[in-house]
């Protein structure tokens, strides 16, 4: 997942809007390009309600073909 601050990701099937910790979009990517030294440098920024969740594994579910 990546979370696009800029308010320029749509509201698709793949992107989850949020408002809290963060403010902006969680939005499924390419998990290949994803490497153990940008996993590493990411920042903690608290939790998300379960609801959001399930929209984020549903979406994660679309990009890797898991359906």
């Amino acid at each position: 997942m990546m979370i696009d601050e800029t308010k320029g990701a749509p509201d698709t099937v793949v992107t989850i809007p949020l408002t809290d910790p963060v403010r902006g979009a969680a939005v499924a990517v390419d998990l290949t390009a994803l490497t153990d030294k940008r996993l590493t440098a990411g920042e903690f920024l608290g939790a998300v309600e379960a609801e959001t969740m399930e929209r984020i594994s549903a979406a994660l579910r679309v990009t890797l073909d898991l359906t």
